[in-house]
C-alpha cells in the first residue's frame, strides 16, 4: 500500500503540516512508519480521517470528542 509524507497527506486534506502534527501529539492520528529520510509516512486511510476530523470539527465538536469518536469507530 502506498505511503503518504505530511506534506501529501496535508494537500490531500486541505489541513498543514502544522496542524497534522498538532493532530498526531493530540493522539488523533499516527504515523505507520518513517522514510529512510526520517519523514513521517501516512496509510491513505488517513485522508478519511482527516476529513471526519474537519467535518466534526464545522460541527462544533471538540478534539477531545472527536478523539473519543475515533476510539469507538476503532473498537467497533
Amino acid at each position: 500500500m502506498k505511503k503518504l509524507t505530511i506534506g501529501k497527506l496535508a494537500e490531500l486534506t486541505g489541513v498543514t503540516s502544522d496542524t497534522l502534527r498538532y493532530y498526531e501529539k493530540m493522539g488523533l492520528i499516527q504515523h505507520t512508519s518513517r522514510s529512510p529520510a526520517g519523514y513521517r509516512l501516512y496509510d491513505f486511510s488517513m485522508v478519511r480521517v482527516i476529513r471526519f476530523i474537519r467535518g466534526a470539527k464545522t460541527l462544533n465538536f471538540s478534539l477531545r470528542d472527536i478523539k473519543r469518536l475515533l476510539s469507538y469507530s476503532i473498537s467497533n
